[in-house]
């Protein structure tokens, strides 16, 4: 099924994933706990996820990874996605949280495991400054990393470093939170610095928007007022 996203998503769009599209529409999570949460900034926004969806449909990668987990939105994303395409569930993706079960009361293993999917998700409950080297070492590689983790510069720095490395050529990374200070300066230094090996996917090609929306965002790119950025790996590093 493709996505038709206009100049404004709706929660229609999640039909994919009825879990996923129930999170968006109640904005409540249930812990391991029985106890219910808001999830008032711990999504991703609407269009931002459907955005990866386009993102991932256009790629089809084999692996996903993300780091961050909180209550599961984008793990639910990415796990439906590599259903939908007619996978068996074999942990194509990797969600990275050292949070999940001490602060989050497991809310997004449990949605993911309400959804079915949980066959589709390796979950590490450990720090990604730690893990990511681990993964690097025993050769793993993804053609598809969401980077929704710690936005401390130090920890976002030593992320950055390690997934352009397990990103597979012809892969996509996506940082989100890009009108964070710590992100954008990350963001900036791959335009910079690694143009040889890393081009900045134009926005139309994931996130559909008419003539005026499409303005706006150009400006907002130049500004470094957007939400999401993503780039292709285009040489190994």
């Amino acid at each position: 099924m493709r996505l038709s996203i206009g100049e404004s998503a709706t929660t229609a769009d999640l039909a994919f994933c009825p879990t996923l599209r129930a999170l968006y529409e109640t904005g409540i999570s249930v812990g391991r706990s029985g106890r219910t949460y808001e999830q008032k900034g711990g999504l991703s926004t609407l269009n931002n996820l459907l955005s990866m969806r386009r993102l991932f449909e256009a790629g089809r990668p084999e692996r996903t990874l993300e780091t961050g987990f909180s209550c599961g939105g984008s793990a639910l994303m990415f796990a439906a996605c590599h259903q939908a395409i007619g996978r068996a569930p074999q942990l194509q993706h990797t969600a990275i949280d050292p949070f999940q079960e001490i602060h989050s009361d497991g809310m997004g293993l449990m949605n993911l495991a309400r959804a079915g999917l949980e066959g589709y998700v390796r979950t590490i409950l450990a720090p990604s400054q730690t893990t990511l080297p681990g993964l690097l070492r025993d050769n793993e590689r993804f053609g598809m990393i969401y980077l929704d983790g710690s936005k401390e510069p130090e920890d976002l720095d030593c992320d950055t470093y390690f997934v352009t490395r397990l990103l597979n050529v012809g892969g996509t990374m996506v940082f989100d939170d890009c009108t964070m200070p710590s992100v954008l300066n990350v963001v900036r230094s791959i335009e910079k610095n690694q143009r040889q090996y890393f081009r900045r996917v134009p926005r139309s090609q994931y996130r559909r928007a008419g003539p005026i929306a499409g303005m706006l965002v150009r400006a907002a790119e130049r500004l470094g007022k957007v939400q999401m950025v993503a780039f292709r790996k285009i040489a190994e590093l």
